[in-house]
C-alpha cells in the first residue's frame, strides 16, 4: 500500500514539474518574442529600406539562373518529344510488319511467300524471332524515353515554381520598400520649401 502511495506521489510530483517547466518555457518564448519585436522596431526605417534593397539586388542572379534553367529544360523537352514521336512511329511500323509476318506463318505450308519471293518456313520463323527480340528492346527504349520526358517536365515545373516564388518575394519586398519610403522620416513630405510661394516643396525617395 505504501509502495503504491509512493509511486502515486512521484507521478504527481513529476506532473507538476512538467507543467511548471512548460509554463516557464512559455514565458521564455513570450519574452524572447517581445525582445525581438523591440529590437526590430528600434531599427531605423532607412536602414531597413537599404537592407531590403540589398536583398532584392542579390536575388537578381537567382532570378536569371531560374530563367536559364527554364529555357534549357524547355529546349530539352521539345527535343525529347520529337525523339519520342519518331521512336513511337518506328515502333508502330515494326509491330505492323511483325503482325503481317506472323499472319503469313499462320497460313501454314513449308514455304512462305514474302514480297513475291518464297522462303523456307524455318528461315522465316528464325527471322521473326530475331525481329521480335529487337522489337522488345525498342519498346523498352521508348519507355525509357517516356520516363526521361516525365522527369524533365517535372524539373521544368519545379523551376517555374521557383521563379514564381522568387518574383513574388521580390514584389513583396519592393512593396515594403515603397511603403517604408513614404513613411520614412528623412523622406517625409515636404523635404524643404523654397522661398518662393509659387513653387511646391521638393521631395525625393530614400
Amino acid at each position: 500500500m505504501c509502495k503504491k502511495l509512493g509511486v502515486t506521489a512521484l507521478v504527481i510530483v513529476a506532473a507538476f514539474f512538467v507543467l511548471h517547466k512548460m509554463d516557464l518555457l512559455g514565458y521564455v518564448k513570450m519574452y524572447a518574442q517581445k525582445a525581438h519585436q523591440k529590437v526590430t522596431s528600434s531599427i531605423p526605417l532607412d536602414v531597413k529600406i537599404e537592407r531590403l534593397r540589398d536583398e532584392i539586388a542579390k536575388m537578381g542572379p537567382e532570378t536569371s539562373k531560374a530563367r536559364t534553367t527554364i529555357a534549357r529544360e524547355m529546349v530539352e523537352i521539345a527535343k525529347l518529344k520529337n525523339q519520342l514521336a519518331d521512336s513511337k512511329a518506328s515502333l508502330a511500323k515494326k509491330e505492323s510488319l511483325l503482325k503481317d509476318l506472323r499472319a503469313e506463318l499462320d497460313k501454314g505450308g513449308k514455304d512462305i511467300e514474302l514480297v513475291g519471293v518464297k522462303h523456307p518456313r524455318e528461315k522465316v520463323e528464325a527471322s521473326l524471332a530475331r525481329q521480335w527480340e529487337t522489337f522488345k528492346q525498342a519498346r523498352e527504349a521508348v519507355k525509357t524515353q517516356e520516363e526521361l520526358l516525365n522527369s524533365r517536365e517535372e524539373a521544368l515545373d519545379v523551376a517555374k515554381a521557383k521563379l514564381v516564388a522568387i518574383q513574388a518575394k521580390q514584389e513583396e519586398m519592393q512593396a515594403k520598400v515603397e511603403s517604408w519610403s513614404w513613411s520614412c522620416g528623412r523622406c517625409a513630405w515636404p523635404r524643404r520649401r523654397t522661398t518662393s510661394p509659387s513653387t511646391t516643396a521638393s521631395w525625393r525617395p530614400c
